[in-house]
């Protein structure tokens, strides 16, 4: 276990330590299962940014260097360009 410390709300508090009370429990427990509840609720988010690359894919850009896709880190960043053939 890591020692964490947080700053309640009182009327957050008093809740907790009114439930620990009722439950026999210490808040810290209280507090630990409410954590891991939360926590368990939010695994379905997504965080491989799938969608926003789908979204991107989706976006129908024209104009723009030719170059732009191996030239991008020029671009972006100020790197050396690299050499473009065109097809």
């Amino acid at each position: 276990m890591k020692r964490t410390q947080i700053y309640l709300p009182e009327k957050e508090h008093a809740e907790i330590k009114r439930l620990a009370d009722a439950t026999g429990t210490s808040i810290a427990e209280v507090i630990r299962g409410y954590v891991e509840v939360g926590l368990k609720k939010n695994t379905n988010i997504d965080k491989s940014g799938k969608k926003v690359m789908m979204d991107l894919m989706n976006m129908r850009f024209s104009g723009g260097p030719p170059d732009l896709s191996i030239n991008h880190d020029h671009y972006l960043y100020g790197a050396p360009k690299k050499k473009y053939k065109k097809k």
